[in-house]
C-alpha cells in the first residue's frame, strides 16, 4: 500500500506545475527599475534575469527570462579586428577545424 501511495504522490508531483509568472514578472520589473542604463555586460543583472540562452541557428539567439518570456535576437560573428566572419576569405563557419574567432 505504501509503495502505491508513493508512486501516486510521485506522479502528481511530476505532473504539477507552478504558475509563478506574475511573481517573476514583478521581480523582473523591480530589478530593472532599480538599475541605470548599462553600457557593458553586467553579470549580476544577467544572472538575476536570464533563465537560459539557446542558439537557434547561426546568427540567431533566444533568451528566456526568469518569468518564461522569450526574446529573440540576431548577431553577426566577428573575427580578429572586428571583421564580419566569412568576409575575410580565410575560413567559414562550416569548417570547424579553422577559426579566427
Amino acid at each position: 500500500m505504501a509503495e502505491l501511495l508513493f508512486k501516486r504522490v510521485a506522479e502528481q508531483y511530476r505532473l504539477s506545475t507552478i504558475d509563478d509568472f506574475e511573481y517573476q514578472t514583478r521581480k523582473l520589473k523591480a530589478i530593472f527599475q532599480t538599475r541605470k542604463p548599462i553600457t557593458a555586460f553586467d553579470e549580476d543583472l544577467f544572472k538575476a534575469t536570464i533563465k537560459s540562452i539557446t542558439v537557434e541557428k547561426i546568427g540567431q539567439l533566444r533568451f528566456e527570462l526568469i518569468n518564461g518570456v522569450t526574446l529573440n535576437t540576431t548577431y553577426t560573428l566577428r573575427g580578429k579586428g572586428g571583421i564580419d566572419h566569412g568576409k575575410s576569405g580565410k575560413n567559414s563557419i562550416g569548417d570547424p577545424c579553422r577559426s579566427d574567432l
